[in-house]
């Protein structure tokens, strides 16, 4: 989870960004990046911070997963709605 945790931390980042500036083009980048992320958390033991190792990653991406996840489903309803 640290090794790997940190890169999808600013994958996700830029995806948020993307929806930001390209709007319903970047939802399939957006989806791609949230599966992954999706994988990784469901090894994320959830343990209480006093065991957690060192730079222990699944709190971060857990949190910036939210804020995109949350962004990337206004952008999927706004382009729902603009195709019906």
């Amino acid at each position: 989870m640290v090794r790997h945790g940190g890169r999808l931390v600013v994958r996700l980042r830029a995806s948020t960004t993307d929806l930001d500036e390209r709007g319903s083009d970047a939802l399939v980048d957006g989806f791609v990046t949230s599966a992954a992320v999706l994988r990784h958390l469901l090894d994320d033991p959830l343990l209480p911070p006093s065991l957690l190792p060192d730079r222990w990653s699944g709190t971060a991406l857990r949190r910036e997963f939210e804020r995109c996840d949350a962004r990337w489903q206004s952008v999927f309803r706004e382009w729902i709605a603009s195709v019906r």
